[in-house]
């Protein structure tokens, strides 16, 4: 008898075929099979990453493979009229860890992570690590779709390719709260949160110049990675 909870995976869209599963990945096999003890006859839900998702019956399972017949197929609507990309700075530690899987689990589509003038860590690249989050986080969650990774970027180099959205920079002292902002229907958000050492008065300069929207979050000074979350958590379902 299959179990009430189905676990939700991640696999390569290669690995579905018609209505069979079939994967051959150690890792995955050993969280199916040592980790989570599942066993021929459970189902389980694999998702392609492009919004469909699989509830697939073990056939056969062992440390060399798994594979499973496909007995449902369904494709999950988001219901967010807004994309939400954050562009968030590299933080030392686990706390940039927490930004990934919490804002995973709000909703955020893409992470823009930013080399500011006064971030502490000055350059990075897209880490195993950080996919490995936002993809648990997923499954957790209940997504169907991963939300992008980009390669941190000078925020000089961004004004150019945001200037058609709207950008909020979140969390600076402002008469405007973050909740009383209206949008439009099928735009772009960009929440813009600053390094644990401030923006600097050239960086604040430039968003002024380029219309950027500044609001409050809160009347106490959140930390960067509260800022994320709390700021994310504003507007996502708008």
């Amino acid at each position: 008898m299959s179990r009430e909870h189905h676990y939700r995976f991640f696999v390569h869209p290669e690995n579905i075929i018609g209505n069979s599963f079939v994967n051959e990945n150690k890792d995955l096999i050993n969280q199916i099979k040592n980790v989570f003890r599942l066993k021929k006859g459970d189902m389980i839900i694999v998702l392609d990453n492009s919004g469909y998702e699989y509830q697939v019956e073990i056939r056969e399972l062992n440390k060399n493979n798994i594979s499973g017949s496909v007995i449902k197929k369904e494709f999950k609507k988001t219901k967010k009229k807004n994309r939400i990309e954050l562009y968030t700075p590299l933080l030392k530690g686990k706390n940039f860890d927490l930004i990934l899987e919490k804002c995973t689990e709000m909703g955020v589509d893409t992470f823009c992570p930013v080399l500011y003038q006064n971030s502490v860590v000055k350059s990075s690249e897209i880490k195993d690590r950080w996919k490995s989050i936002v993809r648990e986080a997923s499954e957790q969650c209940g997504r169907s779709v991963l939300p992008q990774i980009k390669e941190p970027e000078d925020l000089n180099n961004i004004f150019d390719a945001v200037k058609k959205d709207v950008n909020i920079v979140a969390g600076c002292s402002s008469d405007l709260n973050i909740g009383d902002i209206e949008f439009s229907e099928s735009k772009k958000i960009n929440i813009f949160v600053g390094p644990e050492g401030g923006f600097s008065k050239k960086e604040l300069g430039q968003m002024q110049e380029c219309g950027f929207i500044f609001c409050s979050l809160n009347e106490n000074t959140l930390r960067a990675e509260t800022a994320c979350i709390v700021a994310l958590g504003f507007l996502v379902n708008i």
